[in-house]
């Protein structure tokens, strides 16, 4: 949880240290992570990109892009309703401040998917 005044986005770094997640792990992100300098964090932690792409001014993505965008929501979205039911049935978006950081790790371990 970050405050009000702080992107989420900007924390990339912080987060996936917490997490201390092994090499090769894939990290799934929406188009507000879409940055240079968090594609370089996941290098150079040695984590796979899942970061969607964003389309910017005078250039729209390109079909692979869109295949790709696609194929990272058909994760995501599994991830974020199973978050939403988590938050609306159980109320987990009212965790106490020592629990929280342990919670948005459990969040963040959700969008990885199980080999096999």
């Amino acid at each position: 949880m970050t405050p009000a005044n702080v992107a989420d986005t900007t924390e990339l770094e912080k987060l996936v240290d917490e997490l201390d997640l092994p090499e090769g792990s894939m990290i799934f992100a929406d188009k507000g992570y879409a940055s240079e300098n968090n594609r370089a964090i996941l290098t150079r932690k040695k984590l796979n990109n899942g970061i969607m792409d964003k389309a910017v001014k005078n250039k729209p993505l390109t079909s692979i892009q869109i295949i790709i965008n696609k194929l990272i929501s058909s994760i995501r979205y599994k991830v974020e309703r199973s978050i939403g039911t988590l938050k609306r049935g159980y109320r987990f978006d009212r965790t106490p401040s020592l629990v929280q950081p342990k919670f948005r790790g459990f969040a963040f371990i959700l969008s990885i998917p199980s080999a096999g």
